[in-house]
């Protein structure tokens, strides 16, 4: 059984059914599989505990 594992911040529920109903669906198609076949692991971590160029991304600002 393939697995897919996705890390990053936090996202809603309704956008997490969106990704991995379109990442099911494309894996799918690569593997010529049922979908029914993979398993999708979802790591959420908070902008507190996320880090990028020496700063936690809740301290930065966001980019226009």
């Amino acid at each position: 059984m393939p697995h897919i594992a996705l890390r990053g911040p936090a996202l809603s529920v309704e956008a997490k059914r969106e990704l991995v109903q379109k990442l099911t669906e494309a894996a799918a198609a690569a593997y010529q599989m049922p979908q029914e076949r993979f398993m999708i692991h979802i790591h959420e971590f908070s902008k507190e505990n996320i880090a990028s160029g020496g700063l936690l991304l809740c301290d930065k600002k966001e980019s226009a």
